[in-house]
């Protein structure tokens, strides 16, 4: 008798049965570091999907995140590096605001394998070392692929957020709209087998932040040093720098809505 299949999640092999994956999926101690710029509005546009638009004002987002006691990995971590552009969908029933996920590296093959497979979320491997504190009590994050480096970020002069900017912050946080693409080619490579908008929800439980200074490098190296990122890396070359507009630091925990993913119509 063939293995019958039931409605759970799935990952290959799937024929062994599904994965014990809950509907939150929860990060008990997760920091995150977000350094925003404003760049060229056309830059943005060519990066994104059909049905997104570049919101009125073109911003990119470099962030890092450090997850530890993650639930569906039996409490233990990873890291982040990745990269939000400002978006709207405007699709035939509904228009939302949020970020779009251009790219996003972890340094672990579950996560990556689970965000890509159920969520859609454009994620890779990348070498993603623990934030740095340097001797000026600033930060630094960065990402990397056969040891060289794509992605660098610089943080300085933190400050402590208040009580109320804290509580305002965690109000907000569920009602973001963190835009992905699921794709998956067809075997022939000139179709797709499913090429649909997602749409993610958090909720997040700010305990600290610092509103800070940043800056970030995104490196351009050769197909022959990095052949995973490389066209990547020269994509986002493209997103100069008009104005950096702030940076910030957070640390608390923060709930992944795993049951509550859109698709965007």
């Amino acid at each position: 008798m063939a293995y019958k299949f039931e409605a759970k999640p799935y990952f290959q092999p799937a024929h062994f049965g599904p994965w014990p994956v809950e509907p939150v999926l929860h990060y008990g101690d997760l920091t995150a570091m977000y350094i925003n710029y404003t760049t060229d509005k056309d830059a943005v546009a060519s990066m994104l999907p059909p049905g997104f638009e570049p919101a009125d004002t073109p911003a990119v987002t470099v962030w890092a995140q450090y997850c530890r006691d993650v639930s569906f990995m039996a409490g233990f971590g990873y890291n982040i590096v990745g990269v939000n552009l400002a978006a709207v969908w405007k699709g035939k029933k509904e228009s939302r605001v949020g970020a779009f996920s251009a790219v996003l590296w972890e340094n672990d093959f579950y996560p990556i394998m689970f965000g890509r497979d159920h969520l859609g979320a454009p994620k890779i491997w990348g070498d993603i070392p623990d934030v740095q504190i340097t001797k000026s009590n600033g930060r630094r994050f960065l990402c990397s692929e056969k040891g060289t480096t794509l992605v660098e970020g610089f943080i300085t002069d933190m400050k402590p957020v208040p009580t109320e900017g804290l509580k305002m912050m965690n109000v907000n946080s569920k009602q973001g709209n963190w835009f992905c693409w699921k794709y998956i080619s067809h075997a022939s490579q000139k179709k797709a087998d499913l090429s649909l908008p997602t749409s993610l929800h958090s909720q997040s439980n700010v305990k600290e932040a610092w509103t800070a200074k940043g800056t970030h490098k995104f490196h351009t190296p050769k197909w022959e040093e990095t052949p995973l990122s490389a066209h990547i890396m020269a994509g986002l070359s493209k997103l100069k720098v008009k104005e950096y507009t702030g940076a910030m630091i957070t640390r608390g925990e923060n709930d992944l809505l795993f049951g509550e993913i859109d698709y965007l119509e």
